[in-house]
């Protein structure tokens, strides 16, 4: 598997930390349950990147129209991308996002420290699994924890 920056992605090697974001929590975002200063505050000094997989799972839900998610994803994807760097991670077929993101953390954590940022529980338990730093955001406390597994 072989990563590549794409748009405003020129800073990512300039840092060594990475936070992967996944579609959950552009999600929530979007519909005002998380913060982005929240977020922001809990990844500061890595770099935020949406891997290419989770701008077509946006785009899969946008397509969805009259529904409150596919609404929160287009206003997502016109609105909150550009304050994410976008990378392009490709995709094996028969392979879901969430295994495309743990792959792509697991080839980043190489050279760089990596977070998940997250608010889906197999996402997260799949991760910490993996040995992957998660930021996970826990919608019955309203807010953002660090996770990491202990072995």
């Amino acid at each position: 598997m072989e990563i590549g920056r794409m748009g405003a992605g020129a800073g990512v090697n300039k840092l060594n930390c990475i936070a992967i974001i996944d579609t959950s929590i552009l999600l929530l975002i979007s519909l005002r349950e998380a913060h982005l200063d929240d977020m922001m505050n809990y990844i500061a000094g890595c770099a935020p990147v949406v891997p290419t997989p989770v701008v077509r799972e946006l785009q899969l839900i946008a397509e969805r129209n009259g529904t409150r998610k596919s609404y929160a994803a287009k206003w997502a994807l016109s609105n909150l991308l550009q304050f994410f760097n976008v990378i392009e991670v490709p995709v094996e077929e028969g392979k879901s996002v969430d295994d495309v993101l743990i792959e792509a953390a697991e080839l980043m954590r190489r050279t760089k420290t990596v977070l998940i940022v997250t608010a889906d529980t197999e996402l997260k338990d799949y991760a910490l699994e993996r040995g992957i730093d998660v930021v996970w955001y826990r919608k019955e406390r309203k807010g953002f924890q660090i996770l990491t597994e202990i072995i």
